[in-house]
């Protein structure tokens, strides 16, 4: 008796396990992005985005991506998955570090509550408010 209850347990646990990670949006495996000076002519390199954990996940935590520069104190953006549903068939959120704004060429677009949803294979511009450093970020499959 106490064999066949440990037995439902353990299905149930499994049941609640599958259900819980089902629809948590996560970062593909073959996800780069690129980030150099937006005057620069030579492209930058490619990085990898960092795998999640999977305790994080368990615990349903969204997975974020810092994006940092050297030179920079802060990160000058966070990408994130999205549920493509939820945001017009948008993949992925980019919100801009404090002080930054995000546009795709000569000026800043306005996004809602700060969070751009930038497209796969475009070229966008990172503007800094309190100086003139502007950055390119494009996300890429390799």
């Amino acid at each position: 008796m106490l064999l066949l209850l440990f037995k439902a347990l353990v299905i149930v646990y499994l049941v609640v396990v599958v259900w819980h990670l089902r629809a948590r949006p996560a970062f593909p495996r073959d996800l780069v992005y690129r980030v150099e000076h937006w005057e620069s002519a030579e492209p930058g390199a490619s990085q990898e985005v960092e795998p999640w954990p999977l305790f994080a996940t368990l615990f349903g935590l969204r997975p974020r991506q810092r994006i940092d520069v050297l030179g920079e104190e802060r990160p000058i953006a966070e990408i994130f998955p999205t549920a493509g549903r939820k945001h017009q068939g948008a993949l992925f959120a980019l919100r801009p570090g404090r002080g930054f704004r995000i546009g795709s060429g000569d000026g800043p677009e306005a996004g809602a509550a700060g969070v751009f949803y930038p497209e796969v294979c475009t070229r966008y511009r990172l503007w800094h408010d309190d100086s003139d450093k502007s950055y390119s970020f494009m996300l890429e499959y390799r």
